[in-house]
């Protein structure tokens, strides 16, 4: 079976390489091989794992690239090798492990730019929003954010 094939050559591979103890203990503990019925299922996987890099070795990989929603990094075909996206190809190798890929994105430069966010309410619409706020603020147990809603709603502010 070619998943077979895929173990013994990843085994094979990993004895030759100069950390094999890292090597094997990271296929030991975060190591598999998934064989999938079909591309919808290996996707759905994809998708729960949320892995680091994903490398999609179909005959048309853009086909499936709107459906893998969680993955720090995805490589299309044959000649899209990880080690070119971390050094040469635009991407890089700051990207989310351990399943983080269902809510953070790899390493960019919008990281590096300061952002600060803007509040501005208008005195029309405070009542409103005020008594949403207030009833969030009650259910958080926050009695004094609370009371300032309130004040500001009579007007006391």
């Amino acid at each position: 079976v070619f998943a077979e094939r895929v173990d013994r050559a990843i085994r094979a591979r990993v004895r030759r390489l100069a950390k094999d103890a890292v090597a094997r203990e990271a296929l030991r503990r975060r190591g598999a091989t998934i064989v999938v019925a079909d591309l919808a299922q290996a996707v759905g996987i994809v998708n729960r794992l949320a892995p680091e890099l994903v490398s999609v070795q179909v005959e048309d990989p853009r086909r499936l690239l709107d459906s893998i929603e969680n993955a720090g990094v995805v490589f299309l075909g044959p000649w899209s090798a990880v080690a070119l996206g971390d050094f040469v190809a635009g991407a890089n190798h700051v990207v989310p492990t351990g399943g983080s890929a269902r809510y953070s994105s790899p390493l960019r430069v919008a990281d590096f730019v300061h952002r600060t966010s803007v509040v501005e309410v208008p005195a029309h619409q405070y009542g409103r929003l005020a008594l949403a706020a207030e009833t969030f603020a009650i259910h958080q147990d926050l009695p004094e954010d609370a009371a300032s809603l309130r004040a500001g709603r009579r007007g006391a502010v």
